[in-house]
């Protein structure tokens, strides 16, 4: 296998090594959500999980989550609560090499939503926009 596949270029001379794992979107607020969107942004990397809706405690289907070393991760998300909306937009919170290839729960609640990785330190509590 060609080491150097597996490597994204950062700068000249410097490369990243890829990993992957997966996220879930869980629906913590208590009533049905819809039209929920997080994206989740690595270097050149872009994974999007999509929903009409969720019911209360209802998760979405895992989604492929692909990262690299030497890159910030961004989280991005939308959804509609009745007449209210939430989102935010580039929520930093990096998902490190250590959790792959574990899952990442993406927790929406009523006024914060948190980003629970695996093993390194999670960002709980974060507002919407």
């Amino acid at each position: 296998m060609d080491e150097k596949a597996d490597k994204a270029i950062l700068a000249e001379g410097v490369s990243a090594t890829s990993y992957q794992g997966t996220f879930v979107v869980n629906n913590g607020t208590g009533q049905t959500i819809t039209n929920v969107s997080v994206k989740h942004t690595c270097g050149n990397f872009v994974n999007t999980s999509v929903a009409v809706s969720l019911a209360p405690g209802e998760s979405a289907p895992p989604v492929v989550l692909q990262a690299q070393t030497g890159s910030n991760d961004y989280w991005s998300l939308s959804f509609q609560m009745g007449d209210v909306s939430r989102s935010r937009n580039s929520k930093q919170c990096n998902y490190e090499p250590e959790d792959a290839p574990n899952t990442c729960v993406i927790a929406l609640y009523n006024d914060s939503f948190s980003v629970i990785t695996p093993k390194s330190s999670p960002c709980l509590n974060n507002s919407y926009d």
